[in-house]
């Protein structure tokens, strides 16, 4: 029997979003300083026909994944991502005087994008190159509402989280080993 070697899961080295709608936008940063995922299911039963002391028989039914919880983190300013997640709407130009972002308006319902979230981490060697990439992939993501921490003589830190909940017949998560990040222009 071959002994499996397996690589390591280190960095968070980059994010993709991608909204899915008939003109997809998309955005990549490699700002992010933490990341993490959390599977959201449906628990199965278990119905045991138990006649004094004795099983006679059971019915079980299995857990089933509907989809990830992701969080994020990041120490950087975006404010496009920020409204995509927040689901408030942006407007202005990226990193110019009057870029602005207003949140939903309070007690209201919010429409917001779906968007597929790629996650980049990479595998490194003991000289601490990085051997290959891995691209985890979250499809039918919706974010929720935001979170941020600010503090004096600190860097602030924004904290962003959305919910993975792919239709029927799709994949709830895509992870694949890959050589290189993707070029981004």
């Amino acid at each position: 029997m071959p002994k499996i070697e397996a690589g390591n899961i280190a960095n968070v080295e980059r994010i993709k979003i991608a909204t899915e709608e008939t003109t997809p936008k998309t955005f990549v940063f490699e700002t992010a300083t933490s990341a993490s995922f959390t599977a959201v299911s449906d628990e199965g039963t278990e119905n045991t026909l138990r006649i004094k002391n004795t099983i006679h028989g059971l019915i079980k039914t299995d857990t089933l994944v509907k989809g990830y919880d992701i969080e994020f983190s990041d120490q950087t300013l975006i404010l496009e991502i920020m409204a995509l997640i927040d689901g408030g709407s942006y407007t202005g130009t990226l990193d110019t005087a009057g870029e602005s972002y207003e949140g939903p308006v309070a007690g209201s319902a919010v429409t917001r994008k779906p968007f597929t979230l790629t996650l980049y981490t990479s595998d490194r060697d003991t000289d601490g190159s990085a051997v290959a990439y891995h691209q985890w992939e979250f499809p039918t993501c919706k974010g929720t509402p935001i979170s941020g921490s600010f503090s004096d003589g600190e860097f602030a830190t924004n904290a962003y989280k959305c919910e993975s909940r792919p239709a029927k017949g799709e994949n709830t998560i895509t992870v694949e080993r890959i050589a290189d990040l993707p070029t981004v222009t």
